[in-house]
């Protein structure tokens, strides 16, 4: 029972040091709470769109807020897709290491092995990680892209005054060509 509720609190726990990170005004920290929001609004909506039920009632214990009867805002009684194992796919693909892939391996493990989701459920949720994942990377991709070039850009300039001062000429006529 220990190991379920720690891999079932993970999330809340990770997503709690992330907001507290943002105090540092970190990237790193802001890209994994819009990661987390991402995960747990497209799971819910998901959730409640196929309104699959969970494959044991003994999980309706957990405390929920419950708005308008239909709305769990912490944990629900459908169970498709897992909102689990689509965080677990999403923070292991955002963080590529072997420890954050066993961590993501055991918990969506023990969400069958606990039966709050069948194995269905599981593998349809790390698909939609994966789905969000290709999604998220073909958008951010390019500002990526920019934001190496401009650190170079920048780089060169501290560098050579020469340089700052050909490159500042010809961003001024740059920006006066497209006006």
């Amino acid at each position: 029972m220990i190991v379920d509720a720690f891999f079932t609190y993970l999330p809340l726990v990770l997503c709690v040091y992330h907001l507290r990170g943002l105090t540092r005004r970190s990237v790193y920290h802001s890209n994994q709470i819009i990661r987390i929001v991402l995960c747990f609004a497209v799971s819910n909506i998901l959730k409640l769109y196929f309104r699959v039920e969970r494959p044991c009632d003994d999980n309706r214990g957990y405390i929920r807020g419950i708005i308008d009867g239909t709305i769990y805002v912490f944990t629900s009684n459908y169970a498709f897709p897992s909102t689990h194992s689509v965080f677990y796919t999403q923070y292991f693909m955002y963080n590529m290491s072997v420890l954050t892939f066993l961590i993501g391996l055991f918990g969506i493990f023990t969400r069958i092995f606990y039966n709050h989701h069948t194995p269905a459920q599981v593998f349809f949720g790390l698909c939609f990680a994966l789905l969000m994942e290709i999604s998220l990377l073909n958008r951010f991709k390019l500002r990526k892209k920019s934001v190496i070039e401009s650190n170079w850009v920048r780089y060169k300039m501290k560098q050579n005054k020469d340089y700052s001062a050909k490159m500042l000429k010809t961003m001024n006529i740059c920006a006066h060509n497209k006006l």
